[in-house]
């Protein structure tokens, strides 16, 4: 997890290498976490709560490697 509280930032979350697709937001908190894979994340941008938690581990070298 790391804040962002100086500035507000549009954080996009993508694929690596291959299509380059955007990792939903909220993607960290729709599954156990024993399914989550490196990009998973969620971004809370209210006033009082600006977070970006974010998942880094070894599953699914293919897809987001």
């Amino acid at each position: 997890m790391t804040n962002f509280t100086d500035v507000r930032v549009a954080i996009n979350v993508t694929t690596k290498y291959g299509s380059g697709d955007i990792i939903a937001n909220k993607s960290y908190l729709s599954k156990l976490e024993s399914e989550l894979v490196s990009g998973d994340n969620v971004i809370f941008n209210q006033t009082e709560v600006r977070e970006f938690k974010f998942v880094i581990n070894g599953k699914n070298l293919t897809d987001r490697g």
